[in-house]
């Protein structure tokens, strides 16, 4: 996630780019010359239905989209009054000197305390559910922190203990099972990009690359760095 991070931000030192006129977004040829020197593995794919594409929107971009944002809301960068993309180069030098664990957790805490979990999502009836979440962060959050590293944890399952710690009163946890997809499209896709966890998929469809999370687990790393996000919580509220 870092390195895809830096490879972002490096394309508008290079390129001067302006973003669209309504909804700020990256026009699609930057988007695909972008991501093609992404590393990570859940980056998007430009091809649909065995063609490539050479149109559409950030937002049905679902990677790019996040490192887009993530990188305005750590102040990387910024949009000018033109709408071009600008590099805030004395933030950005300064992230690049971090070491690699200190990044990610810092684009994490970014990534709850500053960016919209909202606006990542593409689905209107999925936006209730990000907001909702993203307000009760700290209960979502106390799972992750009880997973011992590789413990396999079937992800109906962790659905409805999480409806357990943040559902309101009156809530029924049976609906739990039908908001898997929404728990892992707002929560646990984001989770892997950060290398906080793996995971195992199905294909939920013979003839179309639609796959479902099954089941995830912490990587070794992963724990380390739920622990110190953990961490960062008990520090902030005990300084209020």
């Amino acid at each position: 996630m870092a390195s895809d991070v830096e490879t972002f931000v490096h394309y508008f030192q290079d390129n001067h780019i302006k973003v669209t006129q309504q909804n700020r977004w990256i026009p699609f040829k930057h988007l695909k010359l972008i991501e093609k020197n992404f590393i990570n593995p859940g980056k998007d794919s430009f091809v649909f239905m065995g063609e490539e594409e050479n149109r559409g929107e950030e937002k049905r971009k679902l990677y790019i989209h996040f490192i887009h944002l993530l990188s305005r809301a750590a102040k990387l960068i910024f949009h000018d009054k033109k709408g071009y993309v600008q590099v805030n180069h004395k933030k950005f030098k300064k992230f690049t000197k971090k070491r690699y664990g200190d990044k990610t957790i810092e684009l994490m805490i970014t990534w709850i305390e500053k960016v919209n979990w909202v606006e990542l999502q593409p689905a209107e009836h999925v936006k209730p559910y990000a907001k909702e979440y993203q307000k009760k962060i700290v209960g979502l959050w106390h799972p992750f922190h009880q997973f011992k590293p590789n413990e396999k944890i079937n992800s109906n399952s962790f659905t409805k203990e999480l409806y357990n710690n943040i559902a309101q009163k009156g809530r029924e946890v049976e609906i739990a099972f039908a908001l898997t997809p929404v728990v892992n499209g707002i929560l646990i896709r984001y989770l892997k990009w950060f290398g906080a966890l793996d995971t195992k998929e199905e294909k939920t469809h013979p003839k179309l690359e639609v796959w479902a999370i099954k089941e995830f687990w912490l990587t070794p790393k992963g724990k380390k760095l739920i622990d110190r996000v953990v961490m960062d919580f008990g520090k902030k509220v005990k300084s209020k």
